[in-house]
């Protein structure tokens, strides 16, 4: 799947249900088929938004600067017509021309983050372990190691939860001053929604797109390895 293609597939499932726009979490839900109903093609194209956050950015920032993770229809119209170039053929993370990526990836590590080591000094008592998880790659990050960069941001700053919308807000640095390996933490969750969903969802059923800190913690001390899913 590509940028245009998976454009056009959002841009005429909103058409079709009289849906003028959607954000990040909008994103994330269809690409989880968290209604029941999601036609694959849908899953699959919002699945390609959120591996490649860059490419959403430039389609949600057509008609007006500044990114906020939500994108007007007309900006996936124009996206399907060929307006972002040449770029908009090119497959994205995790995808091919041929073979659009699947809805619901593995939870194994995913495509394409290799952050440098987290350095900032979380409050006492809030660093996680060290990261045992699998990684993606010889230096790259992992669900364990992105966790705990988010949960020490978190405890850090004081929050208590993060939606998808702010993984992608801290993914693209909108506030200016996000360190730069928790935009790549947010990132990699962003690509890996099925990871995420696992996170989320460990403390209450139903993906909503929200995480508590308690759930990355979690995570961060190697809770999917223990439960056997990652």
């Amino acid at each position: 799947m590509t940028a245009q293609s998976a454009s056009g597939t959002l841009a005429s499932y909103m058409s079709a249900n009289g849906k003028g726009s959607l954000t990040t979490d909008d994103l994330y839900k269809l690409s989880q088929n968290t209604n029941g109903n999601t036609p694959p093609a849908v899953s699959q194209a919002a699945n390609y938004m959120l591996q490649n956050p860059s490419v959403y950015k430039q389609i949600e920032t057509h008609d007006v600067g500044g990114a906020d993770g939500k994108s007007g229809v007309g900006n996936f119209q124009w996206a399907a017509q060929g307006g972002l170039g040449a770029a908009g053929n090119t497959p994205g993370a995790g995808s091919t021309p041929s073979t659009p990526p699947p809805p619901y990836s593995s939870g194994a590590p995913g495509a394409g983050s290799a952050p440098p080591p987290y350095s900032a000094t979380p409050p006492a008592g809030s660093a996680p372990p060290p990261y045992a998880g699998a990684t993606s790659g010889a230096g790259q990050m992992n669900t364990q190691s992105a966790s705990g960069t988010l949960a020490s941001y978190m405890n850090a700053n004081g929050k208590g939860s993060l939606t998808t919308d702010d993984l992608y807000k801290l993914s693209q640095n909108t506030n200016g001053n996000t360190p730069p390996a928790v935009s790549q933490a947010a990132n990699y969750m962003l690509q890996n929604p099925s990871v995420y969903n696992q996170i989320e969802t460990h403390d209450v059923g139903g993906a909503d797109g929200k995480s508590g800190v308690g759930n990355f913690q979690w995570a961060a001390q190697g809770g999917l390895n223990a439960s056997g899913v990652a």
